[in-house]
């Protein structure tokens, strides 16, 4: 299946957030499972059960191109991240180095231009103190019908090292690049789920690929 290049923009906000056991003390503890609150997805508490947002068929919130999202946690307002995918584009021109690319395994890249911003102090709430990392694990792509779609790792040299997102995301910065998803072509939409923010629900972000 043939699919143009197409960059799309809109506007929209959604959140997930983690619980984490005193979110300011020096030690991060490791994230319980996600649950749910009133405006996005956040941590669990004794309050009452509040309305929750819509997840798809495949347990993940939709978004739009360009939709702010956000990962929060429990004990404060304030955000850890928030990001948003800018731009998406099937079988984009690599421009990687030579020696190091390697053809699509699966049928075709699907190219998403990412923009993630940090907090001064995110590492203090991140499990094991880690950084921020987009691993090619946490990714699925859908078909229009729900099925699974395999991913790969070729598309991780499509683009030069300057042109895609750090491998760690620094604290207090904001960081943009491109990371490339390696799927069959019947994939219609790809889903993020961070291995960092997974619960019972395994619940993630999903954007609608170009057609």
């Amino acid at each position: 299946m043939q699919r143009s290049k197409i960059a799309l923009t809109l506007l929209m906000t959604t959140a997930l957030g983690i619980g984490l056991a005193g979110c300011g003390a020096a030690t991060a503890t490791p994230p319980p499972n996600a649950a749910p609150r009133q405006s996005e997805i956040a941590a669990p508490s004794a309050e009452p059960t509040k309305t929750l947002p819509a997840t798809n068929t495949n347990g993940n919130l939709e978004k739009a191109i360009g939709e702010d999202g956000a990962v929060v946690f429990a004990g404060g307002e304030e955000n850890a991240f928030t990001f948003k995918v800018t731009n998406i584009e099937v079988n984009p021109d690599c421009t990687g180095d030579g020696s190091f690319k390697v053809p699509s395994k699966n049928g075709e890249f699907v190219a998403l231009t990412f923009e993630i911003t940090t907090s001064a102090d995110y590492l203090k709430v991140m499990s094991g103190g880690e950084p921020l990392r987009l691993f090619w694990q946490d990714w699925k792509g859908y078909s229009a019908t729900g099925t699974v779609v395999e991913n790969g790792p070729n598309g991780l040299t499509c683009f030069a090292r300057d042109e895609s997102m750090p491998l760690d995301i620094p604290a207090g910065t904001t960081s943009t690049g491109k990371f490339v998803l390696d799927l069959d072509p019947s994939a219609a939409s790809v889903g993020w789920s961070p291995s960092y923010v997974r619960g019972q629900d395994k619940s993630g972000w999903e954007w609608a690929i170009p057609q």
